[in-house]
């Protein structure tokens, strides 16, 4: 129960691990459900013009990302 993984005591220091079964009951259709990442930091990527990618976080030009 969610009561149980929210309790102050869990774990007691160690680290915890729980199994959750999830349903997905709404995805919203006018945005996609994943983004160009940096390989580096995992931030999001904006595309150049031409060819490659800026991240932001790393202030960098790359020529890959990932999906």
């Amino acid at each position: 129960f969610l009561s149980q993984i929210i309790e102050p005591s869990v774990g007691e220091g160690k680290p915890a691990y729980f199994n959750v079964r999830v349903y997905i009951s709404f995805i919203k259709p006018d945005q996609p459900m994943w983004y160009r990442a940096c390989k580096t930091c995992n931030r999001k990527v904006t595309e150049e013009i031409g060819s490659g990618y800026w991240c932001e976080g790393c202030q960098k030009h790359e020529t890959e990302c990932n999906v």
